[in-house]
């Protein structure tokens, strides 16, 4: 009897086991929001401020970047330093601040959550030691003057005008420091009254100084007052080498080829390129209009250089000699040449 009861015990057992359906936790969707800041203290944009501590409170527990630091503009000797405590971030100022001063702290990208790395892409905090908060700014976009692309992670400065030399940005940490953002854009808030230079830089060794020749930089070559809404850096690279022509491979079994005409180019001079992949493939320097018969069929990119010293080459700039880039255009669309096809464009591109 004991037997059978035993065998009933494990049978049961057994079904209990095979019936069940045994599935994995779920946590949900996954978080793709970065933290929410909650509070601040002393809040934004205080009066007055007298403490070298401010706590920031968010939504969730947070961490900082490794990549990113806190910056503050105007720039102090020592550093900001940052400290953790779940969810509060507390920035520390080593240094005492200077009187009567709008201080800008520049978080962009730093702060994120610990759980997904989801990171603020914008974030600031401003205050005044003064009675009074300057307000003023400058808007502006970083783009690569070859490819007229914009650049992301680009640290721009502002130095005071009157004190700029030649190799100012070789020496010294400008006064007032943000970065552009993934669409190139940045921005200087909390401005004052005042002319400045203003210089960006690609900064490959974080030092907020340019000290790589490969290091791309830009600038305006005159002085600017805020309120500015679209300054546009061209940034370039001092040791780049003009690129070589790659033509496309072709044989005389080939019958693909189409004809490309452009019409109302600028009477000026002109080198118009034709690049297949980001290479250029072709050449002119005679644009009035620019006729390419027997082109490969296939898609394209175009552009025109403004040769400005007519030397038949696109020339990049250079900083101490204050001279800017030659000025690129590019055709707002791709080219697309098919066999046997005639195409012809009209672009009336102003400088």
């Amino acid at each position: 009897m004991r037997i059978f009861n035993a065998m009933k015990y494990l049978i049961a057992i057994a079904l209990f086991c095979s019936c069940a359906n045994i599935t994995p936790l779920s946590g949900g969707d996954k978080d793709t929001t970065p933290p929410v800041l909650l509070n601040v203290s002393p809040p934004n944009e205080s009066i007055l401020f007298d403490t070298k501590v401010v706590v920031m409170t968010f939504d969730e527990s947070i961490t900082v970047s490794s990549s990113e630091k806190a910056t503050i503009s105007p720039t102090i000797n020592g550093a900001v330093n940052t400290r953790i405590n779940r969810n509060k971030l507390i920035l520390t100022f080593s240094d005492s601040l200077s009187k009567n001063t709008t201080y800008c702290v520049g978080l962009n990208k730093y702060v994120k959550d610990l759980n997904e790395g989801n990171e603020i892409e914008q974030l600031t905090y401003s205050f005044s030691t003064g009675l009074n908060l300057d307000t003023l700014y400058i808007k502006g976009t970083i783009v690569d003057a070859l490819t007229l692309k914009p650049i992301n992670n680009v640290m721009v400065g502002l130095f005071p005008f009157k004190q700029v030399i030649d190799s100012l940005v070789y020496k010294e940490r400008p006064k007032y420091l943000t970065k552009s953002l993934e669409n190139g854009s940045f921005l200087f808030s909390n401005l004052p009254n005042e002319q400045f230079a203003l210089f960006a830089l690609e900064d490959l060794d974080n030092n907020n100084r340019f000290t790589l020749p490969q290091e791309r930089v830009g600038f305006v070559s005159e002085s600017i007052t805020p309120n500015l809404d679209s300054v546009s850096i061209l940034l370039f690279d001092q040791t780049y080498v003009a690129d070589t022509i790659k033509p496309l491979v072709t044989d005389s079994s080939m019958n693909d080829f189409g004809f490309l005409r452009v019409d109302s180019l600028p009477k000026t001079d002109l080198i118009a390129q034709l690049l297949r992949n980001n290479v250029v493939a072709y050449e002119s320097r005679s644009t009035s209009p620019l006729i390419v018969d027997s082109l490969p069929a296939g898609t394209y990119s175009f552009r025109i250089i403004f040769d400005d010293n007519n030397n038949g080459q696109w020339d990049t700039g250079q900083l101490l000699k204050k001279t800017l880039p030659e000025k690129i255009m590019n055709y707002k669309e791709p080219i697309e040449i098919r066999t046997n096809w005639d195409l012809n464009i009209i672009w009336q591109a102003i400088e």
